[in-house]
This record gives C-alpha cells, sequence and structure tokens, in this order.
C-alpha cells in the first residue's frame, strides 16, 4: 500500500530530477573558473571591444553621480533590475500555467505533471548550448544575442493560444511543453547578459554600485515575482480562462523586450560615447 501511496508516486520522480540536478553541482565546481576577469577580458578583445571603464575621467578610482556618462549607466542599471523582475514573473507564471493546465484542461496527475514541468527544465540546458555555439560560430556580440533571446521567450508565449496545439499536433499539450522549454534558456541568457552589462557598468559608491543592484533585484523578484505571481496566475487561468493568461504571459514579455532594446541601446550608446572620448 505504501508503494502505491501519492507521496510516493510524486517523491520518486521528483527523486530522479534532484538527483540529476544534484549531480551538477560537481561539474559546475569543476569547470567553471571561479576567478572570471581574464574570461571577460578574453571576450572583450574577441568582440572586438575595450571594456566600459569603471573609473571618473578625472583619475578618480570611484565613478561619481556626476560623471557626463552617468545616464546611460543608470539606464543599464535599472534596466537589468526590471529585466530581472519581469524574468521571474514570466518564468513563474509559465511554470505555475503549465502545471495548472495540464492538471485540469489534461487530467493529469501531480506526479506526472511535476516530471513534465522539470523534464522542461532539463531540456532548457542543451538548448542553452546549442545557442551559444551558434552564437561563437556567427560572432553575435552580446546585445544581439540578448535582443534574439528576449524576442523568442516572448514568441515562444504564442504557443500558449487555446487550440493551437490541437490545430498543429492534435493536442494542446506539446505546444504548452515546447513554450515552457523554449523560454526558460532565451530569457536566462538574456537575464545574464543584462546582469553582466550592470556589473560592468555600476558606479561604486553610489546608489548604482552592483551590490545595490543585487539587493534592489532580489527585494523585487521574491516579492512580486515569487509570492504574488502563482496565486494570480491560477486565478487569472481558473478566473477568466487560458486566453487570458496568454494575452497577459505575452504583454509581459513584450515590456522584457522594451527593457532589453533600451538597454542594450545604451550599452551601444556608452561604448561609443567613451571611444569618441578616448580618440580626442
Amino acid at each position: 500500500i505504501a508503494a502505491h501511496s501519492p507521496g510516493t508516486r510524486m517523491g520518486c520522480p521528483s527523486g530522479f530530477i534532484g538527483l540529476l540536478w544534484l549531480c551538477m553541482v560537481p561539474l559546475i565546481w569543476l569547470l567553471a573558473p571561479i576567478d572570471l576577469s581574464p574570461c571577460l577580458q578574453a571576450k572583450d578583445a574577441k568582440d572586438g571591444w575595450k571594456p566600459i571603464a569603471a573609473k571618473a575621467s578625472s583619475g578618480d578610482t570611484r565613478v561619481t553621480e556626476d560623471d557626463v556618462d552617468q545616464a546611460y549607466r543608470k539606464q543599464i542599471w535599472w534596466g537589468a533590475v526590471l529585466y530581472e523582475l519581469e524574468r521571474t514573473v514570466s518564468q513563474v507564471a509559465i511554470e505555475v500555467a503549465a502545471s495548472l493546465i495540464l492538471e485540469t484542461e489534461f487530467h493529469w496527475r501531480s506526479a506526472h505533471v511535476g516530471l513534465a514541468v522539470s523534464f522542461c527544465f532539463l531540456l532548457g540546458v542543451p538548448l542553452n548550448e546549442l545557442f551559444l555555439i551558434i552564437r561563437r560560430s556567427l560572432q553575435l556580440p552580446d546585445e544581439v544575442s540578448a535582443r534574439v533571446c528576449t524576442m523568442t521567450g516572448a514568441a515562444s508565449s504564442l504557443l500558449l493560444w487555446p487550440g493551437l496545439g490541437f490545430r498543429l499536433f492534435g493536442s494542446d499539450i506539446g505546444t504548452v511543453m515546447l513554450a515552457e522549454v523554449l523560454m526558460f534558456p532565451s530569457i536566462r541568457i538574456a537575464k545574464g547578459i543584462m546582469d553582466a552589462a550592470s556589473v560592468e557598468c555600476s558606479m561604486p559608491g553610489t546608489f548604482y554600485s552592483q551590490e545595490n543592484c543585487l539587493v534592489v533585484q532580489k527585494m523585487l523578484s521574491f516579492t512580486f515575482g515569487r509570492f504574488l505571481t502563482p496565486p494570480v496566475t491560477r486565478w487569472l487561468i481558473n478566473g477568466h480562462g487560458r486566453m487570458s493568461y496568454t494575452l497577459a504571459q505575452l504583454s509581459m514579455s513584450l515590456i522584457g523586450c522594451v527593457t532589453v532594446f533600451k538597454s542594450t541601446q545604451a550599452i551601444r550608446s556608452l561604448r561609443d560615447w567613451e571611444g569618441r572620448s578616448e580618440s580626442k
């Protein structure tokens, strides 16, 4: 009887997925370098860009808020903060929505739902590596990569459209799962690029420092993102249907696209401004 209990049925798949994620910890520890400065310098050299200076032109080792390029730096800083919130809301919402849709519309058991969602997480890892391979082969800069990824995340929201999967594959299950698989790695890659830009453009000694960026990001993502998003998502789907949720998810993704596009444009403008300043 215990072998067929709900706890056992749910615990075995979850434990298996947990062991897979646990095996990644020593691999990341062995393969990922601790000091990323040489990697960042090598990447800037390969891209043909000079690192964005993190010091004032007067020779001070700190960047003050009176620096001439402060507007660009603040825009990039706020872009990273806002996109962290938008990324968290989108990721949590698609996870909750996919689970609820599979459970209510297709009558899946909770254990099968958890296994499917976890499997979609794992599928994002090879997709992430595939994109990085394509990016290296095409020599895509960070700005273009972030824009492509955030647009991919927004486009994947359309796969949640009710009836789309039935017309294409005979069932909406495939498109719901495909939306989750595509959205997870795409918005995570875009977030990594945005965070790297915020670190490079932060202004130590001011409010727009790297430490404050991390604090504000976590405050917003943990409150509005992880705490409020699950009940709001369930309320949308149960009370107004999957179409309303799809439109809300698409709207949030498009807001993320605007944030990334404006921030990457600020990064380009800042690099151009520093290039002109050094040539004088």
